[in-house]
């Protein structure tokens, strides 16, 4: 909800909501995940860049993820299946692109 209201809507409906943020343009949403008032004091102090991330549900009648995908996979509780991983050559792009008005800080 937090992200669809610093993009502009009011309801909290889930699904006006999911509407809603269908309809946004995706490098609105991108610039959007940047806005420190998204985030908690914890994700602040560790710098986390990226608001979309995994969301543990313990409870419920069909709970996805009912831990933190670290803590399933050093417990071997994970849907053991060949996986292909690979990376394109445009692959740090985008958080150059956000992160560029500030690039002078790292370089």
């Amino acid at each position: 909800l937090l992200l669809a209201r610093d993009l502009g809507c009011t309801s909290e409906d889930p699904d006006t909501v999911l509407d809603f943020l269908m309809s946004v343009p995706a490098m609105d949403l991108v610039k959007s995940q940047n806005n420190e008032e998204l985030r908690t004091e914890k994700e602040r102090v560790q710098r986390i860049s990226i608001i979309f991330s995994p969301c543990v549900e313990k409870y419920g009648n069909a709970p996805f993820l009912t831990d933190y995908p670290r803590k399933l996979m050093e417990r071997g509780e994970f849907a053991k299946v060949p996986v292909i991983i690979g990376l394109t050559d445009k692959e740090g792009m985008l958080v150059l692109a956000i992160k560029q008005p500030h690039f002078d800080l790292v370089s």
